[in-house]
């Protein structure tokens, strides 16, 4: 029985593998493979903080355009901190302040990030993100980013959406990043 499955994995694996073209010697139909669909839910999501120093340093955000989902990338300078990303109701209260915000679409998707910031506290004092904020984007489904907080080492941002969509967040490395893939209506 083990061998079996075994031949199943392989023969998955190796389906899995090419780039749906047959090989060059091969005749007969040509089967092209589908793209995966979106994964993803509408509840949160989060991982704790590290609790090894440094704070985790933003220095850029992007939005990026894809067929089935818009993509939001928090970009830092040294690793990816703790986060909760999920979606909110009611007003968006700035951290620290308490002032209320106003970020377009009809839904929030916040993002909260512990042991982040994007001033370089531990000396310099120097901004880290010089972007802009809030970010308009109008597309599909990302309508507008706004900060909510950079206090404490507590970084927020709320992305305005559409609607209510699912999403999927994942972090990548070299170099560090938050990604939340939002699927698009």
């Amino acid at each position: 029985m083990r061998t079996f499955w075994a031949a199943i994995a392989a023969l998955v694996l190796f389906s899995a593998c090419g780039d749906g073209t047959p090989p060059q010697n091969q005749s007969g139909p040509t089967t092209t493979l589908a793209p995966a669909a979106f994964v993803g839910a509408t509840t949160d999501v989060s991982t704790p903080a590290s609790s090894a120093p440094p704070v985790a340093l933003l220095s850029t955000i992007t939005i990026g355009d894809h067929p089935e989902f818009e993509r939001v990338v928090f970009e830092f300078t040294n690793h990816v901190p703790g986060y909760h990303v999920g979606y909110v109701t009611g007003p968006t209260i700035e951290d620290g302040s308490g002032d209320t915000l106003t970020v377009g679409g009809t839904d929030k998707i916040a993002v909260r990030m512990e042991a982040a910031a994007g001033y370089d506290l531990s000396g310099s004092g120097q901004q880290t993100y010089n972007g802009a904020n809030p970010i308009v984007h109008n597309g599909a489904i990302v309508i507008e980013l706004v900060r909510s907080g950079d206090f404490e080492a507590t970084l927020g941002w709320v992305i305005g959406v559409g609607s209510l969509q699912p999403f999927h967040v994942t972090t990548l490395t070299n170099p560090p990043r938050l990604v939340i893939d939002i699927k698009k209506p």
